[in-house]
């Protein structure tokens, strides 16, 4: 089990919502995290903050962040994206086959 400092534990007990901004920090830079900070001081579901806090880690823009943030089930919305992902890669690689063996 990963130790955290007692001021990391404290910090995220006053502000549940702060990993989430971390994360958010770290992969889009600061600007983009503060613009979500007002949204995500609303909600009082830390089973909703760990969903975003996957959402953070996981999305591929501030775009899909700010969709995650929105949808009604987090899990369901990266789901989708990993579906949508999956089927950009196989239609790419069909277009690619067809292709090759058309030339």
């Amino acid at each position: 089990m990963k130790k955290y400092p007692i001021t990391i534990i404290e910090s995220w007990l006053r502000s549940p919502y702060e990993p989430v901004l971390e994360a958010l920090t770290h992969r889009f830079g600061a600007d983009a995290a503060q613009t979500f900070k007002p949204a995500l001081e609303a909600i009082d579901d830390v089973y909703r903050l760990e969903q975003l806090l996957d959402a953070a880690v996981l999305v591929k823009t501030v775009a899909d962040f700010r969709q995650a943030l929105e949808a009604d089930d987090v899990e369901d919305f990266l789901e989708g994206r990993k579906r949508a992902i999956e089927r950009h890669k196989q239609y790419s690689e069909a277009y690619l086959r067809a292709k090759t063996e058309t030339s």
